[in-house]
């Protein structure tokens, strides 16, 4: 036995009446040693030789010692930590894994209340279902041996917010980083159905990291759902915290904005140290919030931000509809606060004001009403006719166009470059301009004369900067005129001579000139960003350019592009800039094209570098946002490195669209369609940009702004083939026609021949929705014989499509050959990348083919369990889908209607052309449940649709 056990008994081994702390589970023990009997036992037990777990189990049950830990089902209790009207909370440990976890137990006393059991099990059920990093996780749902309920629960070692309250004091940043993150969780719930409707600082906990979690659903409502339990003051939240309408409205008509004025009454606690309203008691609280305003921030901490006071004042309107609109839009400018931008809600709204206003005055409101009301006919007619005026971009709004090259040297046009690209990222580190991105400038790069004004309107800017740069030897002469485009005004010009070394130098004087002029503030941040040099190697920023030129073109040799920036790190191994361009062209040929644990390492190994040096940088931050996203799929930590990225990048459009694909990615549609919003508005001629929200918006069924979006790349570029291609399929996804996207197929494929396999998988499911076996055929000779490339190392192989094509024009021998050429090919690719999902379901749907059914359903369950919709948002639908059609394959009807009803209203899962046209659908053809599906995904015919947008709308390529 180990030594403590074997040696005989002392002074510290004998009990005592005071009693202690066990050292290795927490225990309340009176043994000495500060270790309880069960750790003892069970560190006998580790040792050979010993008596049986049961043997030492049994003595533990029969001893009669203050030790003795009672059960609850798999758990020993090991102290009570909290206790509510409902419910108590004890610390305990689970018998198997030793893990320490919180358990909630329904009180003794409630043991006959069906309404207390019931609202048990709700928190229980509304908890268990949320699987968000910022809601307190449950473990196991569960009932004693007396039939009361019970669950497990993390256990949260940081305490509850209310107990870290006066350890935040003064600290405004981390209240609300805190209060943001618990929003996005709010927002999570909700999107999930569940309304939590008892926010208050004792429900949020802290982890070991300070991290904040949501805890007790107990009032948890579905959104869908009305209840039937009663409400009392002590059932309907936490008075101080609870909405106005909480306490005097029916459940049922409880909406998101109640858990909004809750997060406000947290936030304004945790700022004010004390809540909204305050009294004598319940009633009194409640009764004031009903009728008073609710005080404003800064009457009760004069020292904080105004914003800070704008947002709560918003989170804690009486009026449910006059506050944000979601926790998103709560989260948001939260996070727009942290980053030191602009937040988007602003105090009380004039209609909002002259709405309060009204109903004290309903005889002058009602004169009022009919004076708007013919101006605004007025003004409706004269809009028709003149058309709709443009919205004048912010007065702080700027465009850096290209600098001219006036050096005999061509070659220097790099260095021209250079200089302006910068001017431009000195300028997009000022929170308090709005400055366009290179992508989009770089685009007026001829220097033919330009029209001012035109361009500014196409960049959405008041102003722009002109430049030129001329290189001779050792000197350098640096024009630059900042120039008001709205009225051609010219605001400033500047001459500057010098030194070549002093570039750089120039360069920040002209950006802080520049953001002078437009009177922008600059904080101190952004002050020392600007007078940092990138390098003072002015050949490595050369090497740096050509590399940056190489990465923009659309089929730039990105190797190439990555030896000129290692040449660049070699001359500066301190030249930051480098070492992030390496990391992104390292992180994105392994996404795409090399993912090999080589290229995985050059990527870790070039943001080390960079970390080494800047590590607060918000372009390290970015490129390892990119880094767990991309290459690792750790999406919670890319989110967290975002967040830092956008405090020092305000103006730099790849954060949002790093943070959409990470929504999409998630599943956050919503977040994700205006994160892109954000990126057009600074990258508005950019087409990924464009061309990826489009996309977005068609997977969540927003054809007509997916169209819109695409237009505009038709605008940049009437050649574009796939936005005409795309634009063409929107009417098949939402209305169930292929015909205008055939057409647009055949006359892209026409046209650029060579362009046959980058369309061939669009032909080819064209050929399938309209039954066309030629088509089939044509699309089958577009793909190269090694398959088609798709997401995370998948490859579609040729002999699955045309196993496929045989199977649905009734060719089984032909079908059969084809599809056991694919099963081999599959295999192979799940043994090389056992990882991949969307090879499990090709596998899964070829067995299910060859009618291999067991084999075929376990290959589509592997594949969803690789990629759960609830972590895969994005791919996981797709898996889902493909088991529904395994199932259909194989004959089993239930299971894939199953299937097809639980997420047939999830983004990226199906549309309606595809659910109407798909053969992949036949075998369930004529069943009511189906077509009662089918009939659930037809499009409103009251709406405009995209059909309804005439073919010579869109431009046509020269």
């Amino acid at each position: 036995m180990s030594e403590k056990l074997a040696r005989p008994p002392d002074s510290s081994s004998k009990r005592t009446d005071n009693p202690q702390t066990c050292g290795r589970c927490g225990a309340t023990t009176r043994l000495g040693e500060r270790i309880c009997l069960s750790c003892l036992l069970h560190e006998g037990l580790e040792n050979e030789g010993e008596p049986s777990e049961e043997v030492f189990a049994k003595v533990l049950e029969e001893a009669e010692v203050p030790d003795r830990q009672w059960r609850l089902g798999n758990y020993e209790i090991l102290e009570e930590i909290g206790r509510g009207g409902m419910g108590v909370i004890y610390r305990a440990r689970q018998r198997q894994s030793r893990r320490i976890v919180a358990l909630k137990r329904v009180l003794s006393y409630h043991a006959d209340s069906h309404e207390a059991l019931v609202r048990f099990r709700r928190e229980a059920e509304a908890a268990a279902q949320l699987d968000h990093p910022n809601i307190l996780p449950i473990y196991e749902v569960g009932e004693s041996e007396d039939g009361l309920p019970f669950f497990s629960m993390k256990f949260a070692t940081g305490g509850s917010l209310r107990a870290a309250a006066p350890t935040l004091r003064d600290r405004p940043n981390e209240c609300v980083r805190l209060i943001a993150k618990v929003a996005r969780a709010i927002e999570y719930a909700h999107g999930q159905g569940i309304l939590h409707r008892d926010l208050q600082p004792g429900n949020i906990l802290l982890d070991s990291h300070g991290e904040a979690m949501v805890s007790d659903f107990g009032l948890a409502k579905w959104l869908a759902q009305n209840s039937d339990l009663t409400q009392s003051l002590t059932t309907f939240g936490t008075p101080g915290y609870i909405a106005p309408e909480q306490a005097e409205s029916a459940t049922g008509e409880l909406t998101p904005a109640a858990d909004v004025y809750s997060l406000g009454a947290v936030l304004f606690n945790l700022l004010a140290h004390r809540p909204p309203f305050v009294g004598e008691n319940v009633l009194s609280v409640i009764r004031q919030a009903g009728a008073n305003p609710a005080p404003k921030l800064r009457s009760v901490a004069p020292s904080l931000d105004r914003d800070l006071e704008t947002i709560c004042a918003r989170c804690l309107e009486r009026d449910p509809k006059a506050r944000y609109q979601s926790a998103a839009d709560l989260a948001e400018d939260l996070e727009r606060w942290l980053e030191g931008r602009p937040i988007r809600a602003r105090p009380v709204p004039i209609p909002a004001r002259a709405w309060r206003w009204s109903r004290r005055n309903p005889v002058l409101a009602g004169a009022a009403l009919v004076c708007f009301s013919l101006g605004g006919a007025v003004l409706w007619l004269l809009s028709e006719q003149h058309g709709r005026p443009q919205l004048p971009p912010p007065e702080k709004s700027i465009a850096v166009l290209p600098f001219q090259n006036l050096s005999q040297d061509k070659e220097n046009a790099f260095f021209a470059e250079g200089v302006q690209d910068e001017i431009l990222t000195n300028l997009a580190k000022v929170a308090d301009l709005k400055v366009i991105s290179r992508t989009s400038v770089m685009q007026y790069k001829d220097p033919a004369p330009r029209n001012l004004r035109e361009i500014a309107q196409q960049l959405g800017v008041a102003n722009l900067l002109e430049g030129s740069v001329q290189r001779t030897r050792d000197r350098v002469r640096v024009n630059a005129q900042l120039i008001d485009a709205r009225d051609d005004t010219h605001l400033w010009a500047q001459s500057y001579d010098g030194d070549l070394k002093d570039v750089f130098a120039i360069q920040s004087q002209i950006a802080r000139t520049i953001a002078e002029q437009l009177r922008a503030k600059l904080s101190a941040g952004a002050k020392a960003a600007i007078a940092q040099a990138p390098t003072n190697d002015l050949v490595a920023n050369e090497l740096y350019q050509k590399a940056i030129a190489l990465e923009a073109q659309e089929g730039g040799n990105l190797l190439e592009a990555i030896k000129l920036l290692e040449q660049a790190v070699g001359r500066d191994p301190q030249f930051v800039r480098a070492h992030n361009a390496l990391a992104r062209l390292h992180v994105f040929l392994y996404e795409s094209a090399d993912h090999t644990p080589s290229r995985l390492r050059a990527a870790e190994a070039s943001i080390e570098d960079a970390s080494q040096i800047q590590p607060d940088a918000g372009e390290v931050h970015l490129v390892r946002a990119r880094y767990f996203s991309r290459a690792l799929h750790d999406y919670d930590r890319a989110r967290a490195e975002l967040a830092l990225a956008r405090r020092s990048l305000p103006n730099d459009p790849s954060v949002y669209e790093e943070a959409a694909l990470l929504d999409r990615r998630q599943g956050r549609w919503a977040e994700a369609q205006q994160n892109y919003a954000n990126a057009i508005e600074l990258d508005p001629r950019n087409r990924s940009i464009l061309e990826n929200g489009a996309f977005t918006c068609s997977q969540v069924r927003r054809y007509a702004e997916a169209i819109r979006l695409a237009q505009r790349v038709l605008v940049l570029d009437p050649a574009d083939d796939w936005a005409r291609i795309f634009i063409a399929a929107q009417a098949l996804h939402e209305r169930a026609e292929p015909a205008r996207w055939r057409t647009e197929l055949d006359t892209v494929l026409a046209r650029n021949r060579g362009a046959g396999s980058d369309y061939a998988a669009d032909l080819f499911e064209c050929a399938l929705a309209q039954r066309d076996a030629a088509a089939g055929e044509r699309a089958l000779a577009l793909i190269p014989p090694a398959g088609l490339p798709f997401y995370f190392g998948c490859i579609a192989p040729r002999e699955w499509y045309t196993g496929y094509l045989a199977r649905v024009f009734n060719h089984p021998e032909a079908a059969r050959t084809a599809f056991l050429a694919a099963k081999a090919i599959l295999e192979k690719q799940v043994r090389e990348r056992p990882e991949s999902g969307l090879s499990w379901s090709m596998l899964g749907v070829t067995k299910a083919a060859l009618g291999e059914k067991e084999e075929a359903i376990a290959a589509g369950r592997r594949a969803c369990d690789l990629w759960p919709v609830a972590k895969e948002p994005f791919w996981g639908p797709t898996t889902r889908r493909c088991l529904a059609a395994i199932y259909a394959w194989v004959g089993d009807k239930d299971q894939a209607l199953e299937q097809l009803a639980a997420y047939l209203d999830q983004p990226s899962f199906i549309d309606y052309g595809g659910l109407k046209l798909d053969p992949a659908w036949d075998p369930l053809r004529g069943d009511p449940r189906f077509e009662a599906l089918v009939a659930r995904m037809a499009p409103d015919a009251s709406k405009t649709t995209v059909s309804a947008i005439p073919e010579a709308a869109l431009p046509r390529p020269q």
